[in-house]
């Protein structure tokens, strides 16, 4: 809702948060690999008028945390630890070293 994500937009403002990413692996022959990844990222004070336009864009529907790092909301991104893509959605990075790791991708 609209009221959900003015809620986070306030509580991320000029605050570091991190993104946890799920990441479950299962083998032909049922073995079974997962793996937390968490990534930082640090949000720029935001003024009322960020905050009112970043919800008049709409981009904050169906967004975790009520953004997108990947759309309008970059521009109040100050600092990431970790993963990029983790904070898109999936930890690209994380998943290559789970396969490769346990002999999964090709040579």
């Amino acid at each position: 809702s609209v009221s959900t994500a003015l809620s986070c937009l306030q509580l991320l403002s000029g605050r570091q948060h991190r993104v946890f990413g799920g990441i479950a692996v299962i083998t032909a022959d049922r073995r079974l690999f997962v793996r937390v990844a968490c990534s930082q990222v640090k949000f720029r004070r935001l003024t009322g008028t960020d905050i009112a336009d970043a919800i008049a864009a709409g981009d904050w529907q169906d967004k975790a945390g009520g953004y997108a790092i990947q759309g309008p909301a970059s521009a109040f991104v100050q600092h990431i630890s970790g993963s990029y893509s983790n904070i898109v959605g999936l930890s690209l990075y994380d998943v290559a070293a789970m396969l490769g790791g346990n002999g999964l991708l090709p040579e």
